[in-house]
């Protein structure tokens, strides 16, 4: 059995589209420590999900999971590792919420590594012991399926099941309009990614993490981002100077998260969300229509919430808006009703999701 764990961006929010900046990644499990979970059997190449309706021959791109078993299998089989068959089982937790309600943990990231990793246990291959190809094949999966370059920091998460420090590859680097060609592929994994760095971290023997979804609200990630990106293209000097503020910020905070001064991590935290706030004002100056990162109302909610005794600092994650809120926390909180009842009281309505810190 494999599984993958899902992903919140706590820190480097829009810097981690861009090359030399880091984004720390939060890698995180449900409460019974499972995420995307994958078994395999012997037999007809076959993928199957009860959730999502999916029982078929992954024989041609066209669903998301079939790219990373075709990808693969072309791999292993360029290695002369593939000698069986596979069908492939997913279950997906309850935390990635459902097929037509996502959490934003990151579900289709999972679902590509999870298909990987079952490929290369399934051929005698120990994934933990294949991380960097599992990583390079999962993210050029995703971009095949996407047709775009994305940062690919959540299936790094993924493909490592740790929270990390990531630099993304130079999307120079993958030519899309060789995307299929076999030997191009083949090629590109060869390669070292120029740029993309990966580190492995852990925080979880003294903190955690918490997270809600914003019931009734919705932000489309591609609109702000590229509301974000109108910003670089009328003021890049204004643009860049900000998120090098941000990520100077940011990796203080994730300095003192690890040697526990929760003080400065929240001092640093607060630095590193005003530079957004201060992006995200431009952005909706230029794009009228684009969802602020933080609304007053999350302020809010984060100052309010930052007074419990227990609680380090809190942000919208990823691209912002209106979708979730999370919380870094001391080991063993329990008051997340308290931050529910506060939400409340200011019109919003939170579910949250239990989660396990990696």
């Amino acid at each position: 059995m494999i599984i993958v764990p899902g992903k919140i961006l706590f820190y480097g929010q829009y810097a981690v589209l861009e090359k030399g900046f880091s984004a720390f990644s939060f890698a995180v499990l449900d409460k019974k420590k499972k995420g995307l979970v994958a078994s395999f059997k012997y037999g007809k190449p076959r993928i199957i999900s009860k959730q999502f309706g999916l029982d078929f021959e992954p024989k041609k791109f066209d669903v998301l999971v079939s790219f990373p078993y075709i990808f693969t299998k072309n791999y292993l089989e360029s290695i002369g590792r593939w000698e069986k068959d596979v069908e492939i089982k997913l279950s997906n937790s309850p935390m990635f919420g459902s097929k037509t309600s996502k959490s934003g943990l990151g579900s289709s990231a999972a679902a590509t590594v999870a298909i990987v990793k079952t490929l290369f246990k399934a051929q005698g291959l120990e994934p933990s012991d294949q991380l960097e190809i599992i990583n390079k094949i999962s993210q050029y999966s995703y971009i095949a399926f996407s047709k775009k370059l994305g940062s690919g920091y959540d299936i790094a998460t993924a493909a490592y099941s740790s929270s990390i420090e990531y630099k993304r590859f130079d999307p120079t680097f993958i030519n899309l309009e060789k995307i299929f060609d076999k030997k191009y592929f083949l090629s590109v994994l060869k390669k070292k990614w120029p740029g993309m760095q990966i580190k492995p971290f852990s925080v979880s023997n003294f903190s955690d993490i918490l997270f809600f979804n914003i019931l009734g609200g919705f932000t489309s990630t591609i609109s702000n981002i590229q509301a974000i990106f109108k910003v670089k293209e009328q003021e890049p000097s204004f643009y860049f100077e900000l998120l090098k503020k941000q990520n100077k910020a940011e990796k203080k905070a994730i300095f003192y998260l690890k040697e526990k001064n929760y003080l400065s991590v929240r001092e640093y935290t607060h630095q590193a969300r005003h530079y957004l706030n201060l992006l995200s004002l431009k952005a909706k100056k230029i794009s009228p229509s684009f969802d602020e990162i933080e609304s007053p109302k999350l302020t809010a909610l984060i100052d309010k919430a930052e007074k419990i005794q227990g609680v380090i600092a809190g942000r919208p994650p990823g691209a912002g808006g209106k979708d979730g809120i999370a919380f870094l926390v001391e080991k063993n909180f329990s008051d997340s009703n308290k931050i529910i009842k506060i939400a409340s009281s200011l019109g919003l309505k939170l579910k949250e999701i239990n989660l396990h810190l990696l």
